[in-house]
């Protein structure tokens, strides 16, 4: 047990700072909607002092973090979605709902913004194409199997993939 360790915690960002950084992650001459979001942002209360009418809401408390950040570059400026949705409070009424949006749109986003290289100076881009409906199959199949184990084994949150062969064996004994 540590006693005396040091706890470092982040502060929400604010709305101003989050579109700041957003705004240099967009292309030189981004789509017209982002400015309306941008501008939704900048305008919205902090995100620890929220009105729920104001449409930048959710997307304030998304982008108070880090995380949130990502994935709102990824999804929708890496992506290259259309960003109007975001201020939509009847889509998404809260942090929650956007945030699981987000989430949703991950795989397909990433997928989609690094396409297959062959390329031997680019070691770190997929070599083959990949269908995000089928990765994300394949995820939750490694989530399913990860928390409640075919083999009766222990349910876990590490990924050991020098067990995906014991799995598989399973799986396809099951037929």
């Amino acid at each position: 047990m540590l006693t005396s360790a040091m706890v470092i915690e982040p502060q929400p960002l604010t709305p101003k700072t989050a579109a700041a950084y957003l705004k240099r992650c967009l292309p030189p001459q981004p789509p017209a909607e982002w400015e309306k979001v941008l501008a939704a942002l900048r305008t919205s209360p902090a995100a620890l002092v929220r009105t729920p009418q104001d449409p930048g809401t959710a997307l304030a408390a998304v982008a108070s973090t880090a995380l949130g950040l990502w994935l709102l570059r990824v999804v929708y400026i890496d992506g290259r979605a259309n960003p109007a949705p975001l201020l939509n409070p009847g889509r998404f009424p809260g942090s929650k709902e956007l945030r699981g949006h987000l989430f949703d749109q991950l795989i397909p986003a990433l997928i989609t913004a690094r396409p297959p290289s062959g390329d031997a100076a680019d070691p770190f881009r997929p070599r083959v194409s990949h269908d995000p409906g089928q990765a994300r199959r394949w995820l939750a199949y490694l989530a399913r199997t990860m928390t409640h184990p075919l083999n009766g084994g222990t349910p876990t949150r590490d990924f050991a993939w020098w067990r995906l062969g014991c799995v598989a064996k399973v799986n396809l004994g099951r037929g």
